[in-house]
């Protein structure tokens, strides 16, 4: 597990790009009738402002999108350099780390996301962790990779949040703590972050930094599996088989064996072949009528979109 999060750090360090933007401060708040009508003023003035950059920062990512790399580099350092924007200076980073438009550099891809982390960006920390994390352009250390996945966990960042739970998990760069561990998951998990529910169900599996509780284990493997997540689907598959955690109840089991089997990309076949097999041992022990009724509840089932 530990090593897949990690080739997806590889995967954020070089991801795409920001489509959020952030807004700007509202003006300071003053006391007197005169003072308040000014106040007024000048936060129309820079609402008008924050608009035109949000307009400008969207054209760039179309620009982007459609792979006019030069025009969007050109926009994006404007607004860096203008506005100030954290996303900017995000936005150049991510195309310095994938050398689109520009040569490709980890060592000016790491100043840009700096900048941006400074000003504010948690997609820009989480970035940098993910580059200390796997080592492009600098050595790898997960004793500054926590710092920064920290940093934007502590801003809320949830995909921050589980790869910190991570690192207290299984013990990189920092001391291994499953209590700390639960606490980033839960974080994570309680804004529907999937990997973070199935990793919280599973400290509740196995005791791990917190009291065992089958039924809190199906309840967080249960929220990721209906959002798609593979791990959590096989989980759920075998606490219906084995009744941990809820009632033994075959047909959901036979149900999610399939939908797992069904959903995995073909780069996964021993996964599926896996999930194959399990439905198959659960079949055995079904009627020809409960199989049916599996079969057709995994054929109608749709990944819940949060």
């Amino acid at each position: 597990m530990f090593g897949s999060i990690f080739r997806a750090a590889r995967r954020v360090a070089l991801a795409g790009l920001v489509t959020a933007m952030t807004a700007a401060s509202a003006g300071a708040q003053t006391s007197g009738a005169g003072a308040q009508t000014n106040g007024a003023a000048n936060d129309v003035a820079n609402d008008a402002a924050n608009d035109a950059a949000n307009d400008r920062m969207s054209e760039a990512l179309e620009m982007y999108h459609n792979g006019h790399y030069d025009a969007a580099l050109s926009f994006f350092l404007d607004l860096a350099q203008q506005e100030n924007l954290p996303e900017a200076y995000y936005n150049i980073g991510v195309m310095y780390a994938k050398g689109q438009g520009v040569k490709l550099s980890y060592d000016t891809a790491l100043s840009y996301y700096r900048q941006a982390a400074d000003r504010g960006s948690t997609q820009a920390m989480f970035s940098i962790g993910a580059m200390y994390a796997v080592g492009l352009g600098v050595p790898v250390d997960f004793k500054e990779a926590a710092v920064w996945y920290r940093k934007a966990a502590e801003m809320g960042d949830a995909g921050a949040a589980n790869t910190l739970g991570l690192l207290y998990d299984k013990q990189r760069g920092v001391r291994q703590d499953f209590a700390e561990a639960v606490k980033w998951y839960r974080m994570a998990a309680d804004q529907g972050f999937t990997a973070s529910q199935y990793n919280l169900g599973y400290m509740y599996d196995k005791g791990r930094g917190v009291k065992e509780d089958a039924k809190e284990a199906f309840k967080w493997y249960a929220r990721a599996a209906e959002q798609g997540y593979t791990e959590a689907q096989t989980a759920l598959a075998f606490m219906y088989d084995q009744g941990r955690g809820v009632a033994r109840d075959r047909v959901q089991a036979y149900k999610w064996f399939q939908i797992v089997a069904d959903t995995l990309p073909s780069s996964a076949e021993t996964q599926r072949v896996y999930a194959i097999k399990r439905r198959d041992v659960v079949a055995k022990r079904m009627k020809p009528a409960q199989i049916a009724e599996a079969q057709k509840l995994a054929r109608e089932w749709r990944p819940i979109v949060p």
